[in-house]
């Protein structure tokens, strides 16, 4: 019998220039970062991300025919905006915590703010996109007896905690501030109908939990890989936790990335539900007001945050 040869997904040659690019972007500035040329020691963090988001894309895409940037674009771009916005928030937070500190930055405003916002535009989809790549590899269904069949005032209450005592008590309660988004949006999301967390964990379907706690982890080995080996970089001051490090990271600060990647996903659903509610008028005077809240936290950074020599 004659073989069916499958039929290749319509933009796979653009998902290989895409995988292609990314690649040797990657190659490229790694070897030029190792060998110390500047620019590429300062940008490495940011080269190395989007380098890797553009791989992920395009390997997604050839294994399923979808995928977040070649198939939603527009999407794709909201994200990375949006994203700039979720970190924004959790540097102000940085405020308060003291958890980190950015040290080599460029000394010239215009650029070190360039690089405050490609850097954290990458974080949305980093953590989406290797959900994705995780999603094509592991094709188990993974299924519990649910703890709960409601929950939504509990996660209300579990978020205003994580919020709140991190504020109050930044020493003792810094860690929980990474899933107060979670805890406050994922109910949202599930009272609205769209993709919850909440009404997965109620159906006993845990595959997307899975698959966002994976891609947390495995961010954050990645994000701590690169920073170590940028120029301009993070510094951790860690209460209790300056002993055992992988890269700048103390080793029990991963576990962060866990909750953290649940909260990215729940804040995404929330901000794509609510924008596409928007009217044109109202889609203008949010994403002014929240470039504006990104502008004024980008100089908080500056003054609190940034170590220049």
């Amino acid at each position: 019998m004659e073989k069916i040869k499958k039929r290749p997904y319509p933009h796979n040659d653009l998902a290989r220039a895409i995988m292609l690019a990314g690649l040797g972007v990657l190659a490229a500035t790694g070897l030029l970062a190792g060998l110390g040329r500047e620019p590429f020691g300062t940008w490495f963090y940011v080269t190395a991300w989007w380098s890797y988001i553009l791989i992920a894309d395009g390997w997604v895409y050839r294994h399923r025919g979808e995928s977040l940037l070649i198939s939603y674009p527009g999407r794709f771009v909201f994200l990375a905006g949006w994203s700039v916005f979720l970190w924004s928030l959790f540097e102000l937070v940085n405020f308060r915590l003291g958890n980190w500190a950015y040290v080599g930055l460029p000394d010239q405003t215009v650029v070190r703010w360039a690089g405050y916002a490609l850097s954290f535009a990458t974080v949305t989809p980093a953590i989406l996109e290797t959900a994705d790549l995780l999603d094509g590899a592991f094709r188990r269904m993974f299924a519990v007896r649910p703890f709960f069949r409601s929950g939504r005032a509990l996660f209300w209450v579990a978020g205003a905690a994580c919020l709140v005592l991190p504020m109050a008590g930044p020493r003792f309660f810094f860690p929980l501030i990474w899933g107060a988004p979670f805890f406050l949006l994922d109910p949202l999301n599930d009272r609205w109908g769209v993709p919850s967390l909440l009404s997965d964990w109620r159906s006993g379907q845990m595959r997307r939990w899975v698959l966002l706690l994976g891609a947390g982890l495995a961010c954050g080995l990645l994000w701590e890989s690169f920073n170590s080996l940028a120029s301009a970089r993070w510094v951790y001051s860690i209460p209790g936790m300056e002993e055992w490090k992988l890269f700048e990271m103390p080793l029990l600060g991963y576990l962060g990335f866990l909750p953290f990647a649940l909260s990215v996903y729940a804040s995404s659903v929330t901000a794509v539900r609510l924008w596409e509610k928007m009217n044109k008028p109202v889609r203008l005077l949010c994403a002014g007001a929240a470039l504006g809240a990104a502008v004024a936290v980008f100089a908080g950074i500056d003054w609190f945050t940034v170590r220049m020599p």
